[in-house]
């Protein structure tokens, strides 16, 4: 499993974790949610943004929100997909002004392009240490989980075919209770 999909089944695991379901599923959800927390929060932790590069997005922003045409009520106008809408007879003074603020968080902003990359990289790799996390029947998933989060959540999913290669590799040490680890 790689951090990506490690991401990913816990953002799902949560996401239905307040639908009504059978107790089985519950208990077996929170024991993977439980055991996954730490990688997860490892991984966010790792990609999330410096002081620095935060500073510098707030004075854009600002920026952004002085030189937008406003509506009505004198807040800054937006698109349909939530950029400011600057007029034309503004967007030479904007840019100048942007540009500035560019140079002067330039570490800051390299910095942020250099954290991406190795987050992208990163969350291509290989998970390690997981722990082996529950498996779950299928026939006992809620009923209004959707296909795309049932994507995401593949790798805790037990059917017919998926018991018979568990029940074909000597059982690994699963606690008490539903499911069977994942290996």
């Amino acid at each position: 499993m790689t951090n990506q999909e490690l991401v990913d089944l816990q953002v799902a695991m949560l996401a239905i974790g307040d639908a009504p379901a059978d107790p089985e599923f519950c208990f077996a959800l929170a024991n993977n949610v439980k055991a996954l927390q730490p990688f997860y929060d490892k991984l966010m932790k790792s990609g999330k943004t410096s002081p620095e590069y935060r500073e510098y997005e707030g004075k854009r922003l600002a920026l952004c929100a002085e030189f937008a045409a406003k509506d009505a009520d004198g807040r800054p106008k937006t698109d349909e997909n939530k950029n400011f809408v600057i007029p034309q007879e503004s967007k030479a003074g904007f840019e100048e002004r942007l540009e500035a603020v560019k140079e002067e968080h330039k570490d800051a902003i390299d910095g942020f392009k250099k954290q991406k990359e190795e987050t992208a990289a990163r969350m291509e790799e290989e998970a390690d240490g997981l722990p082996k996390l529950m498996r779950v029947p299928l026939a006992i998933f809620p009923k209004m989980i959707t296909p795309n989060r049932m994507r995401f959540l593949l790798p805790i999913i037990e059917t017919d075919a998926s018991k018979a290669e568990s029940d074909a590799v000597p059982p690994a040490t699963a606690p008490p209770g539903p499911g069977k680890p994942v290996s």
